[in-house]
């Protein structure tokens, strides 16, 4: 079976958030979602769910996100690397 890694990079995006983890879990399951909080207010916690938390500036997200894919790579045969201006496709219901 193909492994898939889903890759948020988000800040303080609460009203989609459920949204797109209920999503992307339908496809691929909670073990495939990878939350990467960039400073959000309160921070994003999923007990079942991998969030890493990042503390730099919002304007290095490209390297957040490089920094975890790479961290993932050996674990997955695909990455789906998403960020906050895809989750306005989730209103839209237009996604993936």
């Amino acid at each position: 079976m193909t492994k898939i890694k889903v890759f948020l990079l988000v800040k303080n995006d609460f009203d989609l958030l459920d949204d797109y983890i209920d999503h992307y879990t339908t496809l691929f399951g909670r073990e495939s979602l990878v939350i990467i909080d960039n400073r959000s207010t309160p921070p994003i916690s999923y007990p079942d769910i991998i969030v890493h938390r990042e503390l730099d500036s919002f304007s290095n997200n490209t390297k957040f996100m490089t920094k975890y894919m790479h961290m993932y790579a050996s674990t997955c045969d695909w990455i789906l690397p998403r960020s906050e201006e895809h989750t306005s496709e989730l209103q839209s219901r237009q996604y993936l």
